[in-house]
């Protein structure tokens, strides 16, 4: 899977918390620069 366009587009799509290792993560969706893009509010 390609890059996400923004959480919200992954989050529908059942992805959460892509791995720097991914294809989808993009280091614009990880917010707190931990190495996981989209990760669920808690």
């Amino acid at each position: 899977m390609d890059a996400q366009k923004n959480c919200t587009e992954a989050h529908k799509d059942g992805r959460y918390n892509i791995a720097q290792d991914d294809n989808a993560y993009s280091s614009k969706l990880d917010r707190d620069g931990d190495g996981l893009a989209c990760e669920p509010k808690p």
